[in-house]
C-alpha cells in the first residue's frame, strides 16, 4: 500500500469535488502554499498531524476520509505498507 499516494489521491479528488484549485484550497488552509499541495497530491510529502487536520478541515471531511481506500486505484490501497526510509545525510 503506497500511502503518500492514497492520501495524494483522496486530497485531489476531495479537492475537485469542491470544485476548488490548489491554491484556492492553500487559501482556506493559511498554512501551507500550492507547491506543497501538488507535493502532497502527487505522494511526495508527509504531512504532519496537524496539517492533516487543517486539510480534512478545509474540505470539510474527517482525517480518516483523507485515508479512504473507496475507488482508490488497486495500486495505492493494496498489499502492505510501503515505508521507504528517510533520506540520509551526507557525512563529511
Amino acid at each position: 500500500m503506497l500511502v503518500r499516494r492514497l492520501l495524494g489521491w483522496n486530497v485531489t479528488r476531495l479537492r475537485q469535488s469542491r470544485n476548488l484549485t490548489q491554491e484556492d484550497l492553500a487559501g482556506l488552509i493559511q498554512t501551507v502554499d500550492q507547491g506543497y499541495l501538488s507535493r502532497l497530491e502527487n505522494g511526495q510529502r508527509n504531512p504532519s498531524a496537524e496539517q492533516l487536520a487543517l486539510i480534512a478541515q478545509a474540505l470539510g471531511v474527517t482525517i480518516g476520509d483523507l485515508f479512504s481506500f473507496e475507488g482508490a486505484p488497486q495500486a495505492y490501497a493494496a498489499g502492505p505498507v510501503e515505508i521507504k526510509p528517510r533520506r540520509r545525510r551526507k557525512q563529511i
